[in-house]
């Protein structure tokens, strides 16, 4: 079994996005009331940026989406996310263990977004709206008590960073990333490429 680490903003997954910060404010599904209270008490947007910041290690190049392709080419700093890898949550924090079961994904082959707290719950339907491609999906069968009171830990706002103990085996070789900052000289860039291609193509690995 492997601990996958899933940011929900933030997934948030994945959080720090005003497309979806915006559907956050919007009613829920069925309720007429805010899915999630987004800024809390706090008082500013920016202070809820850097108070998710703090907590799941996310920042990205940019808090808003671009609306179109014509605005994402128009970008001069591309969108990205910076992440903290096996960030621990600070100690004032509410902790969650990790959950012994698998994330609920969205159906959308494109998307497979994971089931978090910027998500449209409509209780009643026993269904969720994905928030990155709007795609309705029907919970599964282990999730029928699920209610406005008896939500899994997935959808409580606190929690923007969950772990999962995966129970699938998964077949997916393991991956590696290699973070390079490019503002080195010309002869230190060709060093590093060779390098990094030996590892990469390294028996050893």
């Amino acid at each position: 079994m492997a601990a996958l680490r899933l940011v929900g903003k933030r997934l948030l997954d994945v959080a720090c996005l005003s497309t979806l910060i915006l559907r956050r404010l919007a009613p829920s599904v069925n309720t007429g009331r805010p899915s999630i209270q987004l800024l809390g008490e706090m008082a500013t947007w920016d202070e809820y940026l850097a108070s998710q910041q703090a907590v799941d290690g996310v920042q990205f190049t940019w808090n808003l989406w671009p609306h179109s392709r014509v605005d994402a080419q128009k970008l001069i700093v591309p969108l990205a996310c910076f992440y903290t890898p096996l960030k621990e949550r600070p100690a004032d924090q509410p902790q969650q263990p990790a959950l012994e079961y698998d994330p609920v994904l969205c159906q959308k082959a494109t998307c497979k977004a994971i089931l978090n707290p910027l998500c449209f719950v409509d209780y009643r339907a026993k269904s969720w709206v994905c928030p990155f491609c709007n795609q309705r999906n029907p919970f599964p069968a282990h999730y029928a008590a699920i209610a406005e009171d008896n939500r899994p830990p997935e959808l409580y706002p606190q929690f923007t960073t969950i772990e999962y103990t995966l129970k699938k085996a998964t077949t997916m070789p393991p991956i590696f990333m290699f973070v390079v900052d490019t503002c080195i000289t010309s002869e230190e860039t060709q060093s590093l490429e060779g390098k990094l291609t030996d590892s990469a193509f390294s028996s050893s690995c």
